[in-house]
């Protein structure tokens, strides 16, 4: 399949997390000018879920795996560490505009998805920091519900 990365997944979806980075680093400055334009937000939304995929099948690769050697075979991808540092450039265009939908739905799909206890801690404490600055922040009020459910409804 020419579309395979090579790392056996057979997926047919190729995989360049370097492409990825470099398209998430353009889409910074495309959306810098206007961080309220949707399709902005689809497309980091898209290169994201390649690579937060990456990260599922290299956990389950692990816990597949029955020596330690197998495991070592393909580089390592952060995929927590690319959620820290998507929720660090919203938290960068929230500042400029507190009440961005668009950001905020991003923010929100990012900490569904990863679902991680660091993250959702991390969010207790950004919310916090917000609310501190500005009671009034309705955004920052609603976030902070979604991550004391930890994005459930109920």
């Amino acid at each position: 399949n020419g579309n395979d990365n090579g790392n056996g997944s057979g997926s047919g979806i190729y995989y360049d997390f370097k492409r990825i980075m470099e398209d998430l680093e353009l889409a910074s400055a495309i959306g810098g000018s206007n961080p309220k334009n949707y399709q902005i937000w689809y497309h980091r939304r898209s290169l994201l879920e390649l690579s937060f995929e990456k990260l599922e099948q290299q956990e389950q690769q692990q816990l597949e795996s029955k020596s330690e050697s197998e495991s070592e075979s393909e580089p390592k991808f952060d995929g927590k560490q690319l959620a820290r540092n998507e929720l660090k450039y919203i938290a960068g265009v929230l500042q400029e505009d507190s009440k961005n939908y668009h950001a905020w739905s991003h923010r929100q799909w990012i900490l569904k998805t990863i679902n991680d206890d660091e993250l959702w801690s991390n969010e207790m404490k950004y919310t916090t920091q917000l609310i501190d600055e500005d009671v009034r922040n309705n955004s920052a009020w609603n976030q902070r519900w979604l991550t004391t459910h930890r994005g459930k409804n109920k």
